[in-house]
């Protein structure tokens, strides 16, 4: 199975992570085939890439504000004015949550099953749902919303960020596929294309759409007509 592309790329200035913090503002950042953190330079039409800041990547995600990402069993977090901070974590991906102020709030571990608030002193809870889970979200500050897709039906539910005990769910009507914001906002996302496209929300701007075997594309929501081809920056 091949290595998941995941394009983070903001229509905003933000930052990129380095060791000692977040600097220099590039428009967001790319996680290659290869495992690279490469930040993102340029224009809609016109992506480049930088050099590598970090290695052997999973996963990221970025707020705005502060950078996460995964290696294979540590999380690294870089916020703005701050020292990059590390945690050791469980194996593979990781989803991550951001508050309103743009610090990462909860943290999911698809391979495991397992979330928490963003932390190593926060209690560990099972997520024990049916399906696959595409992403979390705080729709409030006390509440873990998760998105997951059951035999071709989106679903929505809630859990207390304390205690993790479930709040409620519920069943979309909304045709695939569906992508949700940091908000916990969801919405189908309006553009053709083909086989099963992966999405993701980028900062406020963008979203990423990777589809099975092809270089992942970023979308600006509510303009159809701008799709743009992102650089890989790594084997295909």
């Amino acid at each position: 199975m091949p290595k998941p592309v995941l394009a983070l790329v903001i229509g905003c200035l933000g930052a990129f992570a380095q060791t000692e913090g977040i600097s220099n503002a590039p428009l967001g950042y790319l996680v290659t085939q290869s495992q690279e953190l490469r930040p993102v330079y340029g224009v809609a039409a016109s992506f480049t890439l930088g050099d590598p800041v970090a290695g052997g990547v999973l996963s990221a995600s970025f707020s705005g504000r502060c950078l996460v990402w995964k290696t294979g069993n540590e999380l690294f977090s870089s916020c703005e004015g701050e020292q990059t901070r590390r945690q050791s974590s469980p194996g593979g991906r990781a989803l991550i949550a951001f508050g309103g102020d743009g610090r990462p709030k909860a943290v999911y571990f698809p391979e495991q099953e397992l979330w928490r608030g963003f932390g190593e002193e926060h209690t560990w809870y099972k997520l024990s749902l049916p399906g696959t889970v595409l992403s979390i979200a705080l729709p409030d500050q006390a509440t873990l919303r998760i998105l997951e897709e059951r035999d071709g039906v989106f679903w929505l539910s809630d859990f207390a960020l304390a205690g993790g005990e479930k709040r409620k769910e519920e069943a979309l009507t909304l045709a695939a596929p569906v992508i949700m914001d940091r908000r916990g906002r969801v919405a189908s996302f309006a553009h053709t294309l083909g086989g099963s496209p992966a999405l993701d929300w980028l900062g406020e701007e963008w979203i990423v759409v990777r589809t099975p075997g092809e270089a992942g594309r970023a979308f600006a929501p509510g303009h159809p007509e701008r799709v743009y081809l992102l650089p890989e920056g790594g084997p295909q």
